[in-house]
Order: structure tokens, then sequence, then C-alpha cells
């Protein structure tokens, strides 16, 4: 594997653990102050629960939105990386193409552009 694919997956491991460790003291943290300020107290704060649930709930969405920026990244990155391998070689194996389908469809699942588009159509025709 070149350099380059070890420092990509380097940053993916660390981003994903931080978010993941964010998450998880984040959650911690908040189910506590949930069950003892709001649950186990009287029935007239349930409209504050609901509130703390509901910003909790955004918290999450930004870091979701986060994380799928990280993921469409590193596919747009490997993706170019492959199919410049491949268009350079002139060939490509039926496993490195499977591969690229792959790819290229999670890429386009996460709204990808047309860039990389280009250079996968380019390689079906390898």
């Amino acid at each position: 594997m070149p350099f380059k694919d070890y420092n990509v997956l380097l940053l993916f491991l660390l981003y994903s653990s931080n978010i993941l460790w964010s998450l998880y003291t984040f959650l911690k943290h908040r189910s506590k102050v949930i069950t003892e300020k709001y649950i186990n107290g009287p029935d007239q704060k349930n409209a504050q629960a609901i509130t703390v649930l509901s910003n909790n709930l955004a918290f999450f969405q930004k870091k979701l939105a986060k994380c799928e920026e990280a993921n469409l990244a590193l596919l747009h990155d490997r993706l170019f990386f492959l199919c410049d391998q491949a268009l350079s070689a002139g060939t490509i194996s039926l496993e490195e193409m499977d591969n690229l389908r792959h790819l290229f469809t999670a890429y386009k699942h996460l709204g990808g552009n047309g860039d990389a588009e280009s250079r996968y159509h380019r390689c079906e025709q390898l």
C-alpha cells in the first residue's frame, strides 16, 4: 500500500475515534443529568427534558454531518487515486473494478460531484 493510503487511513481512524469518544462522553454525561434532574423529578419538568433532548439531537445532527463530510472526502481521494492508477496503467482487474464500484456507489449516495464520476466511467471502459 502506498504511503498516501496509510495517511488517509490514519486520518480517518483518528477522526472517527475522536468523534466516537466525544459522543460517548457526551451521552454518558447527558443521560446522568437527564435521569437526575428530569426523569426522577416532578412531572412539570418534562418540558425541560424535551428541550434538553432536542438540543442533544441538534448536536448529534451536526456531528453526523461532519462525519459524512469526512467520509465523502476520503471516498473522493480514494476514487481519484485508484482511478488514476488504473488509467495510467491502461488496465484494471475485475477485483479492482468491483472495489471501485463499491466506493463509487457510497460516494454517490453521499452526494459526490461529477469529478470522480467521469474518472470512474473512464475506468469502466478499460
